[in-house]
């Protein structure tokens, strides 16, 4: 599995179309490295890809050019489940759930990452 984490450059950031292209770029020669892997790409994107930019244009061509699809359009109702639930607790109890996460990833425990990313979806 390749686990990709991406933090694009916000609005008013000068040549902000240009780092764009090529980190999403340089992300996907790491893709083409590891065919063998299943990828996942999470970050900040820093626009809303639901709006028409020229940002979200270009990250919303490259899912497509890519056969990568927006797992919160295609499970929108876990996604708000989700949301609701992060909402109604703690941010102390929020982090622990992305360190359970992260602990598991680190650790390599397969069955143990699964579950704690299926209840944040």
């Amino acid at each position: 599995m390749l686990i990709c984490n991406v933090y694009l450059p916000c609005a008013g950031t000068a040549d902000r179309i240009d780092a764009v292209e090529d980190i999403l770029q340089d992300l996907w020669s790491w893709r083409l490295k590891y065919l063998d892997c299943t990828i996942i790409i999470g970050g900040d994107f820093n626009t809303d890809l639901e709006k028409r930019t020229d940002v979200s244009s270009y990250i919303n061509n490259f899912l497509t050019n890519h056969s990568l699809l927006i797992c919160d359009t295609k499970f929108s109702s876990r996604r708000q489940q989700a949301e609701s639930a992060i909402r109604k607790h703690e941010s102390d109890s929020v982090g622990r759930y992305t360190n359970e996460l992260n602990d598991a990833l680190m650790l390599k425990r397969g069955n143990d990452f699964w579950k704690c990313w299926e209840f944040q979806i």
